[in-house]
């Protein structure tokens, strides 16, 4: 998984997701910040059937941070949706650590590979919840006549 890709898996993964993966690699390394965990607003842009001209959506809340481990010294980054100061910075830890080599980088790596499996499961459940609800507005024409 390239680093852009992990980077969008870490800000997809829900809170306990990123929490569990975290603890997965043990103990928090030292670190400097670059840029503590601020809040700030960002354009989010859509397209129309996918294919259209790309149009301004709105503005949406995000949290985002950079840190610089201390030994070696890799620089991490963090952008999440919402104010979420500790996830984060949790998005920045993980992507310094796995820029470096080492079994932990390793185990981090494929701890984080495991998490597209779960937002697809997590997806599915969702669908299924509300298919449970769907209602059918189709009006049944059996008996009338013009």
């Amino acid at each position: 998984m390239k680093r852009a890709e992990r980077l969008s898996t870490l800000a997809l993964a829900t809170p306990s997701e990123l929490e569990e993966t975290w603890s997965s690699f043990g103990e928090e390394p030292s670190f400097l910040w670059v840029t503590k965990p601020e809040f700030a607003a960002t354009m989010v842009r859509g397209r129309i059937a996918s294919d259209g001209p790309p149009f301004n959506l709105g503005e949406v809340g995000i949290t985002r941070c950079v840190i610089q481990l201390k030994d070696p010294a890799t620089v991490g980054v963090g952008y999440v949706i919402g104010r979420a100061k500790r996830r984060a910075t949790l998005v920045a830890l993980m992507d310094a650590i796995t820029q470096q080599d080492g079994p932990a980088a390793e185990t981090l790596r494929h701890a984080i590979g495991e998490l597209p499996a779960k937002r697809q499961l997590r997806h599915q459940e969702k669908e299924k919840e509300l298919a449970a609800s769907r209602v059918d507005f189709s009006i049944a024409s059996a008996g009338l006549s013009e």
